[in-house]
């Protein structure tokens, strides 16, 4: 296609050239603006996140009670019951996990991280928020196959979540808007050179319609 319309001369055409200029100009200008905002400094101190943390707490409020989990997915009741058996016999629950977990296998999880009753099946949700922080469930069946949790923590709603849990996201949004800050910057200060060129060229114009001397830079 790219052949045919320039044997026919359409790279010629000049509403073409109008509208590649216009490209051009708009490529330039997303250029100049991302080498800007690469100079400017958009680094958050840690300082600056805690504070961001401390002020906007009541954002960062855990809506639902959650629990805090490591899981083991197995595909029998055998194997569950020998994962059970080993843990309480005293291996650590991640080694086992790493041998014997379907979920781990497949996708390399075993911390489930903070999770609320919707989260989960609902068989699931019934069982495994009845336990007790630090315990081991026993093997809770599903469609999937047959589960095994360690509780690590459990919070009730209206608590705080953690510094540790929103950093990133606290960092992520402080960067966009130092960012979003220096593109203002920018504009206020491209809009300032604007109009003093433009005065400029006003009373060059008002000077010589006067017959006054026009004002010279040296």
């Amino acid at each position: 296609m790219y052949q045919a319309a320039m044997r026919m001369g359409m790279d010629l055409d000049a509403d073409y050239f109008q509208e590649l200029e216009k490209i051009k100009k708009e490529l330039l200008v997303r250029k100049f603006l991302e080498n800007y905002l690469l100079t400017k400094d958009a680094q958050v101190t840690e300082e600056e996140a805690l504070d961001f943390y401390e002020k906007n707490k009541d954002t960062f409020i855990v809506p639902k009670t959650e629990i805090h989990a490591l899981h083991i997915l197995v595909s029998t009741i055998e194997r569950a019951n020998l994962v059970v058996k080993r843990i309480r016999a005293g291996e650590p629950f991640e080694q086992v996990a790493k041998e014997m977990s379907e979920d781990y296998r497949q996708h390399g999880r075993i911390d489930l991280g903070y999770f609320n009753r919707d989260d989960v099946v609902n068989d699931v949700a019934k069982k495994v928020f009845s336990y007790r922080v630090g315990s081991v469930t026993r093997p809770i069946k599903s469609d999937f196959g047959f589960h095994i949790f360690k509780i690590l923590d459990r919070r009730e709603r209206g608590t705080f979540k953690t510094f540790e849990e929103v950093k990133d996201k606290i960092y992520a949004r402080l960067r966009a808007g130092k960012k979003k800050q220096a593109y203002r910057n920018l504009v206020s200060e491209l809009r300032e050179k604007i109009a003093v060129k433009k005065n400029e060229s006003l009373l060059s114009k008002v000077a010589s319609d006067s017959g006054a001397p026009r004002r010279t830079h040296n």
